[in-house]
């Protein structure tokens, strides 16, 4: 076994009967790779070790769950008196805006159970999310972009990639819109799911687990003491990691082994 730490930049759950279906994005400035089958060599194993992390961690889930209902009731609760007190589309002193008084509590957060309600007995994986947070270069010819139009085109120019539960009820959760904004799925004409992040429930999990175990295969050598001079070699087109590396007088590698 090993410990690997970590902090995931967001997490998204959702009751689905006796599942709690959870979701991790992680925010990037760089680039990134789907995780799909990063526990092959062990490379870009983030997400799913994140993954994997919180479905067998159920006491510190739970928990995340509990404390976030109840800070989504007490919003509600602040909201709703904020807009009974206030027209609507105004601006509060605090900088928040009233709700429109036509947006029930289930479009604003989605339907809230009561406190008593037990918390579901299974933990689900749903999604795994990569999210690059670099604002986009936009080129429009203006005047003839609208502002609205520019902002459609930079939040699709957002790269999204990662691994997506194919269970319509999951995505449509994650997505209502159903535009591929927010996560790399969307739906066809003809109704179909379409997305290379698309997956069954039965991969994810098993991508999580292979992750786990490559995880620990790792720490394993490590422990050995397994400590060879075998970077993982880059396409072609990219330089050998090699080239940066100012140990090379000590592994003695040669340039054909590089």
């Amino acid at each position: 076994s090993a410990e690997v730490r970590g902090r995931v930049d967001r997490v998204d759950l959702k009751r689905s009967g006796d599942e709690l279906l959870i979701r991790i994005t992680d925010y990037k400035t760089g680039t990134f790779k789907s995780p799909r089958g990063s526990a092959e060599n062990g490379i870009g194993m983030q997400l799913l070790l994140y993954l994997c992390s919180l479905c067998s961690d159920s006491d510190r889930v739970k928990k995340l769950l509990s404390d976030g209902e109840a800070a989504a009731r007490k919003a509600l609760k602040r909201n709703a008196d904020r807009t009974s007190a206030a027209p609507l589309g105004s601006v509060h002193a605090d900088g928040s805006s009233g709700i429109n008084t036509s947006d029930s509590p289930a479009d604003i957060c989605g339907e809230l159970p009561e406190n008593s309600e037990p918390l579901p007995s299974k933990i689900v994986p749903a999604g795994a999310i990569y999210m690059s947070v670099r604002t986009p270069e936009v080129s429009a010819d203006a005047p003839a972009e609208d502002s609205e139009s520019l902002e459609a085109v930079a939040i699709g120019a957002l790269r999204r990639d990662g691994l997506i539960s194919d269970d319509p009820e999951i995505v449509d959760a994650m997505d209502h819109s159903h535009s591929g904004h927010y996560i790399p799925v969307r739906y066809k004409v003809n109704g179909e799911l379409s997305g290379n992040a698309l997956c069954s429930r039965e991969e994810l999990a098993a991508q999580c687990d292979a992750a786990r175990d490559k995880a620990a295969q790792i720490a394993g050598r490590m422990r050995s003491g397994i400590a060879d001079a075998d970077p993982l070699a880059p396409p072609p087109s990219q330089p050998s990691p090699c080239a940066y590396c100012d140990l090379k007088p000590l592994c003695r590698r040669t340039e054909d082994q590089r």
